[in-house]
């Protein structure tokens, strides 16, 4: 009697220059298996510097590749996103862009409701003396901010526990 060899997945996922790979009974498990072997392995690793165009260049060349596949639901449109949002009439799908005179535009600004502070106010002080304490610097750098988010967060955070 021969026994069922299991059927094994294997996957390669590649960030940046590094590679993993992933393994599971399924491809998804094995594209699960491989993203969480990345997110462990890159955890502590500093934000690479990027100029914010390349990283908007990369999502639009993924989304003009990608393509949504037909499902049961005769209501969810499929084929090319970028196509389907430039031209949906192809898809069967109305169109619900809608144009906007100068006026109207001007209105929806008076309207609006701006804040003073980007959070809740109590939090924006906090954030601000702690700056102030240690000493750190806003920047207009995405990757030094996000770590100064993060720097910010953890010593509330350590702040809260005490």
């Amino acid at each position: 009697y021969h026994y069922p060899v299991p059927k094994i997945f294997y996957v390669q996922l590649s960030v940046g220059s590094r590679e993993f790979i992933g393994e599971g009974r399924t491809r998804q498990a094995a594209r699960h298996n491989a993203a969480m072997k990345a997110l462990q392995a890159l955890r502590n690793e500093p934000i690479p510097e990027r100029p914010p165009q390349m990283e908007l260049d990369e999502v639009v060349h993924a989304w003009n590749d990608h393509r949504i596949r037909s499902t049961n639901n005769p209501r969810a449109p499929n084929g090319r996103p970028t196509l389907m949002h430039v031209v949906p009439n192809l898809y069967g799908v109305p169109n619900f862009l809608q144009p906007a005179s100068q006026t109207e535009l001007e209105i929806c600004l008076e309207e609006c409701l701006f804040k003073d502070f980007p959070c809740d106010v109590d939090v924006f002080h906090l954030c601000t003396e702690l700056m102030t304490q240690h000493i750190l610097v806003m920047s207009d750098d995405v990757y030094e901010i996000t770590n100064l988010y993060v720097r910010l967060r953890q010593m509330i955070s350590d702040g809260l526990g005490e």
